[in-house]
């Protein structure tokens, strides 16, 4: 499984374009093959970090929707990243862990790893 960073043509995006490979870790932790993944970008002061899980382990709180802390939402811009209106009233449903006993702890994606295509 290759997850990549939006391409350059797609958002108008000069930056550089980064993939990395999740399948390694994900076919360590299970005889299955894992169909879908959680996936969570922050970014912060034009950094971004990337983790991600296991769908298998995670579910949508459709009852609880919420205004996430940050109004708004990650968009590319130039070589960095800036925030852009929520749709709708703002309002999401948040992304939570089945087994709410196990914390939310995603894997992170480690910055070495990341391949570089442009």
């Amino acid at each position: 499984m290759l997850l990549g960073l939006v391409g350059p043509t797609a958002l108008d995006f000069a930056g550089d374009v980064f993939a990395a490979r999740i399948n390694n870790h994900l076919e360590k932790k299970t005889s299955d093959k894992v169909k879908s993944v959680y996936v969570e970008f922050d970014a912060a002061g034009g950094a971004c970090t990337v983790g991600f899980k296991r769908w298998s382990k995670m579910e949508l709180d459709d009852k609880n929707k919420v205004l996430p802390a940050v109004q708004g939402r990650i968009i590319p811009d130039g070589n960095a990243f800036k925030a852009d209106a929520l749709y709708g009233s703002g309002k999401v449903a948040p992304v939570v862990r089945k087994d709410d006993s196990k914390g939310f702890n995603l894997n992170r994606i480690a910055v070495k790893t990341f391949l570089k295509f442009q």
